[in-house]
């Protein structure tokens, strides 16, 4: 739903307030997307993998008892990375906002679902058509 010429104006002034009281935090919020947070994190978690995973081999392939813990700390950190990972695919992707409302969860694949109450932005903007049209 388009906003009107007033709220328009009224968002375009509170932008350029916000510009001028901190130009590099306002910078920062206009272009980041969600999405592309997660995504850094996830190749971040992929990095961290491969290093779990080198660090891992090293302590395995070197023998000594010196190296046994490296060897675990690489399992660690790989183990880290994949949790880490994981949170951020999830995130990125949209499961796991809501836990559903009742005690189990449901089936692989399905959302739980609420009657046919529609998704919260529906209700939403369903809220905002009833306060206009009360006025």
């Amino acid at each position: 739903m388009p906003l009107s010429e007033h709220e328009q104006r009224l968002l375009d002034q509170i932008e350029q307030a916000l510009y001028a009281e901190d130009p590099k935090w306002a910078n920062t919020v206009r272009i980041s997307d969600p999405r592309s947070h997660y995504k850094r994190r996830l190749i971040k978690a992929s990095i961290g993998f491969a290093v779990g995973v080198v660090t891992m081999m090293v302590g395995v392939v070197l023998s000594g008892a010196a190296l046994i813990p490296l060897g675990v700390g690489g399992f660690v950190v790989m183990l880290a990375a994949c949790l880490w990972g994981l949170s951020s695919w999830k995130k990125m992707n949209g499961f796991g906002d809501a836990a559903p409302a009742s005690g189990t969860a449901p089936p692989p694949g399905k959302q739980a679902r609420r009657g046919n109450r529609g998704s919260f932005m529906e209700r939403m903007e369903e809220r905002w058509r009833r306060r206009h049209d009360e006025r």
